[in-house]
């Protein structure tokens, strides 16, 4: 899969973003989105891995994006 293509957010707007986030689990979700987009990390697992999630939340994290967004995953609950 072609993360670049996939996900719409510039690269500079996901280091921004990532930097702003308070909260360590927000950053890590964004941080996941940014190792996929700059071709950091080939495939889910590893960017998993690089932040310290499992594969499974991982590719929650992916279908949550995938279907609601960026703004869905860092929006407190």
């Amino acid at each position: 899969m072609n993360y670049a293509d996939e996900i719409i957010q510039d690269l500079s707007y996901l280091k921004l973003l990532e930097k702003q986030q308070t909260k360590a689990q927000l950053r890590d979700y964004v941080q996941f989105l940014r190792l996929l987009k700059a071709g950091e990390c080939p495939t889910q697992e590893a960017a998993a891995n690089q932040v310290n999630l499992s594969l499974r939340q991982a590719q929650r994290l992916w279908r949550r994006y995938r279907q609601d967004g960026l703004d869905s995953l860092i929006q407190t609950r």
